[in-house]
């Protein structure tokens, strides 16, 4: 599992570098995407969905439990829970590489 979440991590990160490179790997596998609506969507998406201020702070994958938690309640005001999980029933760590490996650079 741990080898995956670092393989994952890792392929987020080149893509992040080399965006130009992902498309181009997309493009061999789906030939009739336009390169430039798909090269679009992928910068737009890293930027919005990715590449986000918590993450440039505290490397991909990470999650604050306090959020998480406040996100949990939330679906409270809502949703009847037979059991209320807490934020560790949904998330665990253990699996992630070290931050410094896990950076947006």
């Amino acid at each position: 599992m741990q080898a995956f979440v670092k393989g994952t991590i890792r392929g987020i990160q080149d893509t992040i570098k080399n965006p130009e490179g992902a498309i181009d790997s997309l493009m061999k596998r789906n030939p009739i995407a336009k390169r430039e609506i798909e090269l679009e969507r992928l910068k737009l998406s890293l930027a919005k969905n990715f590449v986000t201020p918590d993450v440039q702070k505290n490397g991909l994958g990470g999650v604050d439990m306090k959020r998480l938690e406040r996100s949990i309640d939330q679906i409270a005001l809502t949703f009847q829970f037979t059991n209320k999980p807490k934020a560790a029933d949904i998330f665990t760590a253990q699996y992630l590489p070290p931050k410094e490996q896990r950076l947006v650079k």
